[in-house]
């Protein structure tokens, strides 16, 4: 494991609580404590992916001049990285993670009522969705501002982790805000300014950019696009082009992958917006969505755009 061994942590010193969910089918995440922090174990289920399970914890870890352990990717919008374990199996392979305790966006999304906060249940807010699209596009400013840059490469809204914030002493009668940091980092990459191409058909598929699935070059641009497929699900609550996956009332059949692809590829096919979303937040949402890369925005003028409005 070479220098993934300054990370290790000890199996003594982690408690485990319970299993909490599934990251696919190939992942299986616990919550645990490791030296009284609350932690996230994930372990990978399926030998086929431990290579880009191993590749995860390298671009997550690295260490300083004196050979201390730092996290590689120092980000608030990033899930952050504790340590790895392993033992005799490659089944014990593990990485150790800060546990986020509102679990995923389209968990989050997908209940009528989230019990984000645990204590009680809610909806989000139209301003708590925006505060999550704001961490989710400073996250991406982040990745893509690193000196070697970073494309996430997979960013759909499994890939997004909420948690709250407790408001300061001095703000002790404010609510708790949620917080987004992105993580599922095993298809990432740092990219030098001289790559041409990169691996063709990499992401989920509803989430993957035209170019990425017609197998030609792509950079960051790529996960522009994907950010807008998950801006369009903070505003309908619904899966990416859901309408268009499932039996409609006429007894339409629901789209193949084939088809699917096709659609995203020739633009035929879009994500929607609900009739009330406000209209500079479509404007921006479409603009990640063109079918030429290179009309997209980049992350830092998304962050920038968000910000202006009220």
């Amino acid at each position: 494991m070479g220098a993934l061994a300054l990370f290790r942590v000890r199996r003594s010193d982690v408690t485990l609580i319970q299993s909490y969910h599934h990251r696919g089918a190939q992942y299986h995440i616990r919550r645990a404590e490791y030296l009284g922090q609350a932690v996230a174990l994930t372990s990978c289920r399926d030998s086929h992916h431990i290579p880009s399970f191993v590749a995860e914890m390298k671009l997550l870890s690295t260490y300083d001049q004196n050979s201390i352990p730092v996290p590689c990717l120092d980000c608030p919008y990033i899930v952050r990285f504790v340590g790895v374990w392993w033992g005799t199996y490659t089944s014990d392979l593990t990485l150790v993670t800060e546990f986020m305790i509102g679990g995923t966006l389209r968990e989050a999304l997908a209940r009528s009522s989230s019990t984000l906060f645990f204590s009680h249940t809610f909806q989000l807010s139209w301003q708590q969705k925006l505060t999550i699209a704001r961490h989710i596009v400073d996250g991406l400013v982040y990745l893509h501002s690193l000196d070697t840059k970073v494309l996430h490469r997979d960013l759909t809204s499994h890939h997004v982790l909420l948690t709250v914030s407790s408001p300061s002493c001095s703000q002790s009668h404010q609510p708790s805000s949620v917080v987004a940091k992105l993580h599922g980092f095993h298809r990432s990459r740092p990219v030098q300014c001289d790559d041409l191409t990169l691996t063709a058909g990499v992401g989920t598929l509803v989430y993957a950019a035209p170019e990425v699935l017609q197998g030609g070059y792509y950079d960051d641009r790529a996960d522009m696009f994907s950010l807008g497929v998950v801006l369009s699900e903070l505003d309908t609550e619904e899966m990416p082009y859901y309408e268009n996956l499932q039996m409609s009332c006429g007894g339409k059949p629901p789209l193949s992958n084939a088809a699917l692809s096709v659609g995203i590829m020739t633009g035929s096919l879009e994500p929607t917006f609900s009739r009330d979303c406000p209209a500079w937040y479509v404007a921006l949402a479409r603009d990640c969505l063109q079918l030429d890369p290179h009309l997209r925005p980049s992350a830092s003028k998304v962050a920038y755009r968000m910000r202006v409005q009220k």
